[in-house]
């Protein structure tokens, strides 16, 4: 039966039953109160994409069996694929027993991470029984075709904190016999993410928020870099912050450097080689100085904005020659063999993406192969184990080893920006940022494409803002793949963005949980939230948050589950507040009191995606928006223009109550007030006075910029997203008389 005609009742039922036991939700409601049921085209899509069907048009047998398969596979497996202990915690796991086997001895043995194996023999029978994940007591026993089945719960000993393998045999002869064995994943994790900064309680710390690629000096052309991030950390020290919190650095796309948002990256795992700063690339200094004149862009068209091409060709041009210097200067050298180790150090995922970017520059450079996807490629090269991958690889191994290198550089120059901030006492220091995905057409889409469910984009359903929702046209990573892979690609990510970092923000932290997904090339309200493991995802962070003594964000604006910032307060994530949304909206609308803050949070005005102090006070980005016909209704612009009218008498009022506003400046006639540098502090005093542990102030804010970075819902042709550039030189900061007096203002209220 085709998937557009309509399905008899009792093959919908199995269809919507299907989509619950795989984490489907089957309907919802938008925040602007409308339901929506999931249609069985989008659940059968959405099916497909995860694995559970093998076909968008499974009959109707072959959905029943898929059923079938769902409703049996915790009662007919002996072990979960996945299982979380805790430090300090019992330790055990639950074993799904056939009757015939109770009596039987078997045998278990655990790998730990190092290698270290533990092993015992119990006999089922002798085992209390056990709960059901999935219900209580009274499913520790149930018959299933034909067999009677008993969930016992197997005590382990005390287990370090890691990832580790548990192998249960059903018979000590049958120990090496697959048939007889099963396997499952070990998470064992600390309660909480970390929380100390330099062995200090985090409190009532603060920074600024930039954005790398702006930043301009006077040694940097082009485009930030991360010696510009350097001067950034030490401005902030000697203004008294403590963090600098950034975009994200994820690998974009080499070939097309005009696809410049940092939040639809190639990969999340690599890092941008366009940050590196050339001046600090050894060889740099022996170069000619015609060769570096040729490392400086030609002077930009408009220079408050990046020009992402300019750059990246000036860029490349000199790390190429530096890359040539670098290779012919002989393997016995300190610095080959510092890099050797650390290329052998990262093993496989390395060398699969510098082979992706190879493949994607030979793309771009032969028209007649360039389809501006990897998925396009010819099926071969669509496999990163294939034998044609390889003798591609063999044959321009110095081009993959270029992007080796350049990693390597970047992986350096980033350590010494750590390295640097532990110098300077900085008690967070670097604050990153993770994207909440990758673009299906990159490296980490390509290295291992069994992660990210095809033709599927993440988005948001309908909303004031997006009355159509949203589509991020970025795949989801699959819940069930992450499951059989133990989470190593997340655990991978999350090691990858916590280097150098003190602190990192989780972009949409809700795909902890849940994530809306829309089948491609359909509307956002065809999309349905699809559940992921909380509890195993959480665990795998605080691993990851503790090891690398690196706080955990959490961006959970908009609409969250029930209970989900409990959760994840209850595992040490920061919450992400945002003044413009810190409002009682069941009552007055009243911006929220300083004192009303939870302590732990981290608090800003704003973000890259809204506007700034100025632009919200002016209503500056509701008439781009109505230039740009983004509104879908005259009814929304105007809902939007009086709700801005009163958020600007609410503040005021805000202000007003902590005898923060600025003399001359009546709170009952907003209309007649306008956003002045006064009045910028006054807002800035506000929020350092908030409860949250952390604040963070916006550059932009600081230096009184009207457009925001990157305006929702447009392209590059309508609005110049992630290019802007403040005017004053990161290596005046500390001395600008601007920067100054906010520090001075804030220090006041934070200490």
């Amino acid at each position: 039966m085709n998937s557009d005609q309509a399905p008899s009742g009792n093959q919908h039922h199995e269809l919507s039953e299907l989509a619950a036991l795989s984490g489907i939700d089957r309907d919802w409601w938008d925040s602007l109160g409308h339901h929506h049921d999931v249609s069985e085209a989008s659940l059968r899509h959405l099916l497909t994409g995860l694995g559970v069907l093998d076909d968008i048009h499974a009959s109707d047998a072959d959905i029943g069996s898929a059923l079938h398969r769902q409703r049996h596979i915790l009662w007919q497996r002996e072990l979960a694929p996945v299982r979380v202990l805790h430090e300090g915690h019992a330790s055990g796991i639950e074993l799904m027993v056939r009757e015939p086997a109770l009596g039987r001895t078997w045998t278990w043995q655990v790998v730990l991470e190092d290698g270290t194996q533990l092993h015992d023999t119990f006999i089922p029978s002798e085992l209390a029984m056990a709960g059901h994940e999935g219900g209580g007591v009274g499913e520790s026993r149930i018959e299933l075709d034909g067999v009677k089945r008993e969930l016992r719960w197997l005590a382990l000993p005390a287990l370090p904190v890691g990832y580790h393998r548990i192998v249960v045999a059903r018979d000590v002869v049958a120990s090496d016999d697959k048939a007889g064995r099963c396997t499952a994943h070990l998470i064992v994790a600390p309660l909480r993410c970390h929380e100390a900064a330099a062995g200090e309680p985090v409190n009532r710390l603060w920074g600024l928020s930039i954005q790398l690629y702006a930043l301009r000096s006077s040694e940097s052309s082009g485009i930030g870099d991360f010696g510009d991030l350097v001067h950034a950390l030490e401005a902030v020290q000697s203004l008294g912050g403590d963090l600098v919190g950034i975009n994200p650095l994820h690998t974009l796309f080499a070939h097309a450097p005009e696809d410049a948002s940092p939040y639809s990256p190639s990969s999340r795992v690599f890092l941008n080689p366009l940050y590196i700063d050339l001046s600090a690339v050894p060889g740099y200094a022996q170069l000619t100085q015609a060769e570096r004149d040729a490392s400086v862009p030609a002077p930009a068209d408009d220079p408050s904005l990046v020009d992402y091409t300019a750059a990246a060709l000036s860029k490349h041009r000199t790390l190429e020659i530096l890359f040539k210097r670098f290779v012919s200067s002989g393997d016995g050298d300190v610095a080959h063999q510092a890099f050797g180790q650390w290329q052998a150090a990262q093993g496989h995922a390395l060398q699969r993406f510098a082979t992706f970017e190879m493949l994607r520059e030979r793309d771009s450079r032969e028209p007649a192969l360039a389809q501006g996807s990897w998925r396009r490629w010819q099926p071969a090269l669509q496999d990163p184990q294939s034998e044609e991958v390889a003798q591609l690889a063999e044959q321009y191994a110095e081009r993959i080893q270029y992007h080796v290198w350049l990693q390597w550089i970047a992986t350096m120059q980033l350590e010494y920006v750590a390295q640097r901030s532990k110098e300077l006492g900085l008690k967070v220091g670097l604050y990153r940022d993770l994207a909440v995905g990758i673009a299906a057409n990159g490296a980490d889409a390509w290295s291992d494409s069994a992660v990210y469910v095809p033709d599927v984009h993440v988005g948001a359903p309908p909303d004031e803002f997006s009355v159509n929702g949203q589509d991020w046209g970025l795949p989801p990573m699959n819940p069930r793949e992450l499951r059989r892979q133990g989470y190593a690609p997340f655990r991978d990510m999350l090691r990858a963005n916590m280097k150098a970092a003190g602190a990192l923000r989780i972009d949409h932290v809700m795909g902890l949980a849940r994530l809306f997904c829309i089948p491609a090339g359909t509307s956002p309200t065809e999309g349905a939230y699809v559940a992921a493991h909380l509890e195993e995802m959480l665990a795998v962070l605080a691993i990851e948050s503790t090891r690398a003594q690196c706080l955990v964000i959490g961006e959970d604006l908009g609409t969250v589950p029930e209970g989900f910032r409990e959760r994840l307060q209850a595992a040490g994530v920061l919450s992400y507040k945002l003044m413009y949304f810190e409002k009682h909206y069941e009552t007055d609308g009243q911006f929220h009191r300083p004192q009303e803050y939870a302590s732990q949070s981290l608090v800003g005005a704003n973000t890259h995606d809204l506007p700034t102090l100025i632009g919200f006070w002016n209503g500056s980005d509701i008439v781009l928006r109505t230039e740009l016909n983004l509104f879908p209704s005259e009814a929304m612009r105007e809902r939007q223009l009086a709700e801005r009218a009163a958020d600007r008498h609410r503040l005021l009022a805000a202000l007003d109550e902590q005898d923060l506003l600025p003399a001359g400046i009546d709170p009952h006639h907003p209309d007649q007030v306008q956003m002045t540098t006064s009045l910028i502090d006054a807002i800035h005093r506000y929020l350092a006075r908030t409860s949250s542990s952390l604040l963070v102030i916006s550059v932009e804010d600081v230096l009184g910029e009207t457009r925001q970075m990157n305006l929702p819902g447009t392209d590059r042709d309508r609005y110049p997203n992630w290019r802007r550039r403040p005017d004053v030189q990161v290596d005046q900061w500390a001395s600008s008389q601007r920067f100054v007096e906010t520090a001075e203002l804030i220090r006041q209220e934070r200490n």
